[in-house]
């Protein structure tokens, strides 16, 4: 392959989801049409929310430079880093919108903040350590200009190392990703939700659904809320397997804060109480969830991080209420 907080709740409503310090944009948007135009090439409007992870933030960018598609907008979300991403984006990249977050408000808020600073009839998506390939957004396009059904896509993901890591996920009796090699001699594999590594919406279904919801999923199955929701306006979710992407980072587990091991806890509870009935609910809570909270103790322990164990218990408790 040619790889080419305490803060939170009482912020999430304040106005500086709106405010920041915002540069000019290089590329000029097109007005939406209803007509499918082979030469036309709607505004597509890259979303990156970014924390502490300068290093690879510049090689997606770097990516996303040398895209062939060129009718782009390019939006980065600093929430509230501390290794001067938002002084070094600002100096190299002059043509990149970016606001920076005062408070730590985690990925869906901060993606939700991008998309109110964007113009691109097309969203999409990508996380700070994630690489596009030259001609992974224009094969995104294509795909979703030729079917209005699609909602959402995600191109397949891989490892540095080539290995597949998500053609799509599934959330019974958990939210996973496929990975099966197999999966790749299918062009577009309808999915539960894509991951957000990488992934494309139309702005309209977007804010049919009322976009990322940060209050109840600030961390942790975010993506996996906003694709079920898109689904059930009728639209489909898919991985499309001709679009590529490398995901830096691995499949293991990175819980950095106490923080994120509230969230991670909790987000899972109240996914799963949202969307399946109650009798589902109780047979993956005293089935799965207490595996997966095992598991995450064990982690923990091992990791001489005790004080993560109790953040996540609290957030399995909270997530019942």
């Amino acid at each position: 392959m040619d790889w080419g907080g305490s803060h939170y709740n009482s912020y999430c409503d304040h106005q500086e989801m709106m405010t920041g310090h915002y540069m000019m944009v290089t590329h000029a948007g097109q007005t939406s049409t209803q007509t499918i135009d082979t030469n036309y090439k709607p505004l597509v409007s890259l979303i990156i929310a970014t924390h502490n992870r300068l290093k690879t933030l510049r090689l997606t960018i770097e990516s996303i430079l040398r895209s062939n598609y060129k009718n782009l907008e390019l939006i980065v979300v600093d929430d509230a880093s501390n290794d001067g991403t938002y002084e070094y984006i600002t100096e190299h990249y002059p043509f990149v919108k970016v606001v920076r977050n005062q408070h730590e408000f985690f990925p869906s808020f901060s993606r939700e903040k991008g998309y109110r600073l964007s113009k691109g009839e097309y969203l999409m998506f990508v996380d700070d350590d994630c690489i596009l390939l030259r001609d992974t957004i224009g094969k995104l396009v294509n795909l979703m200009m030729s079917d209005p059904s699609i909602g959402v896509a995600g191109p397949s993901v891989y490892t540095l190392t080539e290995r597949p890591q998500c053609f799509g996920g599934r959330v019974v009796p958990y939210f996973s990703c496929r990975n099966n090699k197999k999966l790749v001699k299918k062009e577009i594999i309808d999915s539960d939700f894509v991951p957000g590594t990488a992934m494309m919406i139309r702005r309209d279904v977007f804010e049919r659904v009322g976009g990322w919801d940060y209050k109840n999923f600030p961390w942790h199955a975010e993506e996996v809320d906003l694709c079920l929701r898109i689904k059930k306006a009728g639209y489909r979710v898919v991985c499309y397997t001709h679009a590529k992407v490398i995901h830096l980072s691995s499949t293991s587990i990175k819980v950095p804060n106490p923080t994120r091991a509230y969230y991670a806890a909790k987000s899972r509870v109240k996914f799963y109480k949202r969307y399946f009935g109650t009798s589902f609910f109780l047979l993956y809570f005293l089935t799965v969830n207490i595996v997966i909270t095992l598991f995450y103790t064990l982690f923990f322990v091992l990791s001489k991080r005790f004080h993560f164990v109790k953040e996540y218990v609290r957030g399995v408790a909270d997530g019942l209420r």
